[in-house]
């Protein structure tokens, strides 16, 4: 997810660390990481990566970013695009 570079990255890490806690199908050994991925212009892209179970993957990736992305929301970062 792409993020400006006004947003702090802590607070970022905070909320992805907090939605893998909080997600039944990641696991928590091996344990997640968060970091920055690549520097644009505009903004930076982090990468979260999580364990899951073979079995049912995509469903909880597709449902982790959604949960992610309502966290980044009711914390108040805008995502680009936003207005």
């Amino acid at each position: 997810m792409k993020f400006n570079y006004g947003i702090d990255l802590e607070k970022i890490k905070s909320i992805a660390l907090n939605t893998v806690n909080s997600f039944d199908n990641c696991l928590k050994d091996p344990p997640s990481r968060t970091g920055v991925k690549q520097l644009d212009p505009d903004g930076f892209i982090v990468t979260i990566n999580v364990w899951t179970n073979a079995h049912g993957f995509q469903d909880t990736k597709l449902a982790f970013q959604e949960r992610f992305m309502q966290n980044i929301k009711e914390a108040g970062i805008k995502l680009p695009g936003m207005v």
